[in-house]
């Protein structure tokens, strides 16, 4: 599984790519429009559309994770917290014709970043609130459906932290946050086969910064 950076911006306009064992794609998806999803070459080239659709309005947070060699793709609208799940087929299409999240599992209204991160061959999904500090992990199921909650911080954070992005060195899986009023940057090292976390580091940077990005080459 190769980590590639992704951007997103606040008006939920995303730039992903995704990845399976033969090809890698390139996701456009805008708020108010419709998504276009292309084959790249291997000189990172676009090849062709090998989807795209009209999509009603309101999805905040796109992202890609994976359960098997085939990626999935999580889409949330931050207002209402609907939640839809579609597999990526090899072929670069999605099979929006169903999602696979439950309705009655929709998340609550608030969650404003959304991240993937794997331990254990096991995939968890990171839930962050800007406006009121709150942070869950969930595990995440076989079937693309959420699972245990493995960390829920009962809001103890305080508000501000806009961007998230775990990383793997070794064996270990640390977590770094971005506070985009500030320009803080904190670390935190992941405890194994929990949600909990040991801090490590504050980074003082200038307000104003929106990303982070982290990608891993293949070794």
């Amino acid at each position: 599984m190769l980590g590639i950076p992704d951007n997103e911006d606040r008006e939920g306009n995303t730039i992903q790519f995704s990845k399976t064992d033969l090809k890698t794609f390139l996701h456009l998806y805008r708020e108010q429009m419709n998504f276009r999803i292309f084959e790249m070459d291997s000189q990172g080239r676009l090849r062709a559309f090998t989807d795209r659709r009209v999509m009603e309005t309101g999805w905040t947070s796109t992202k890609p994770f994976f359960l098997s060699e085939v990626p999935d793709i999580f889409r949330l609208k931050e207002l209402g917290g609907q939640v839809n799940i579609y597999q990526l087929t090899e072929t670069g299409k999605l099979k929006y014709e169903d999602s696979v999240w439950p309705e009655k599992d929709n998340l609550k209204s608030g969650w404003s970043t959304v991240e993937f991160f794997y331990l254990n061959n096991e995939t968890f999904l990171f839930l962050l609130k800007e406006l009121g500090g709150s942070a869950r992990i969930h595990k995440m199921n076989g079937d693309g459906t959420v699972g245990t909650m493995m960390f829920d911080n009962k809001g103890e954070w305080q508000n501000g932290w806009t961007n998230a992005k775990f990383c793997q060195m070794g064996r270990s899986i640390y977590r770094v946050l971005l506070h985009k009023d500030n320009g803080f940057v904190r670390i935190n090292k992941l405890k194994r086969n929990t949600g909990a976390s040991t801090y490590l580091s504050y980074i003082a940077r200038q307000a104003g910064m929106q990303k982070l990005l982290y990608w891993k080459t293949e070794d």
